[in-house]
């Protein structure tokens, strides 16, 4: 079966003829689906709806990865972005180790994908709520990370927001995460963050999908993100009056090697960018403590700064 959404799209001409040519060539005697790229059809069992009761939907990447884009260009892609990364790191001056993915080019059937709610109702996956904290103090002192919206949509760093113990004990249906949890939100837009600490609590409308000890072959922590994060939407349909239920959202089956390996991956991604952030930080400091100083009257210059200005 073939199927199309066009329900974030205005029905334009080039849009009608990009549709009618999907499915006239998907249509077409000898139609051979690795030898042809679509704008919007998306083909699947109709076996795999049956079995999975699926919805009649076709999900579509947001991302630069797309369905569309040639396998050997993504392997370019990818090595210019690591070598950009060897010579960013060289440049700096600092010794940090190279990253390399280690992936090539593939003329494989694209992994088929489960819809969340039907992974919890396996018992696969487990959804707990988020807690409402309408009117509860929230601030940077306290004794547990409050993650929601904001640090799922990456609006806000995690140890921003914090509620104090007591006031949590106050609160009859809170309960804290665990180390692996991660933290979804769907409205007012998709978002999602691994929770690698545990002990925070997250705040409502984000919920928490927790993997199960036997599961972590088909999913982990940081896989289950990525491919979240990398397979659906990030704004809901043009029109739609409420945002999608995350329940109804698809998640890609990779093999168990392919979960160990990209999961390896992604560590070493999170390593990186962990320095980068801390780096990051350590400057803003420095800028804010600096020019404040300044303006205050408590610091002055004695001499020219000993830095290496960049271009």
């Amino acid at each position: 079966m073939l199927l199309a959404d066009v329900s974030d799209r205005d029905l334009t001409g080039e849009v009608i003829t990009a549709l009618t040519e999907d499915v006239v060539t998907w249509r077409r005697d000898g139609y051979r689906p690795q030898a042809h790229t679509r704008t919007f059809g998306v083909q699947v069992k109709v076996g795999d709806l049956v079995d999975q009761l699926r919805p009649l939907t076709a999900r579509r990447p947001a991302r630069v990865l797309s369905a569309q884009t040639a396998g050997p260009e993504l392997v370019s892609q990818v090595t210019d972005l690591e070598t950009a990364l060897d010579r960013q790191a060289a440049e700096a001056g600092t010794t940090r180790q190279p990253i390399r993915s280690g992936i090539a080019a593939s003329a494989r059937t694209p992994p088929s994908a489960l819809a969340i709610g039907a992974l919890v109702k396996a018992r696969r996956l487990v959804i707990r709520p988020g807690t409402r904290l309408r009117g509860v103090p929230v601030s940077q002192d306290g004794h547990h990370d409050v993650l929601g919206v904001p640090e799922a949509l990456g609006r806000t760093r995690r140890g921003d927001r914090r509620i104090d113990r007591v006031v949590l004990a106050g609160l009859p249906r809170a309960h804290l995460t665990e180390p692996g949890d991660v933290v979804v939100t769907t409205s007012p837009e998709f978002g999602v963050l691994v929770d690698h600490a545990g002990l925070a609590v997250v705040e409502f409308p984000a919920k928490v999908l927790r993997i199960p000890a036997a599961e972590r072959q088909s999913f982990t922590p940081r896989t289950l993100a990525a491919l979240m994060a990398g397979w659906m939407p990030s704004l809901r349909p043009a029109g739609a009056v409420r945002p999608p239920r995350l329940e109804d959202h698809e998640v890609p089956a990779l093999s168990p090697a392919e979960v160990q390996f990209l999961d390896q991956f992604l560590a070493a991604l999170d390593a990186r960018q962990e320095v980068a952030c801390h780096e990051l930080d350590l400057v803003a400091e420095l800028r804010d403590v600096t020019t404040s100083g300044l303006v205050d009257g408590t610091l002055t210059f004695t001499e020219p700064p000993s830095v290496q200005m960049g271009q």
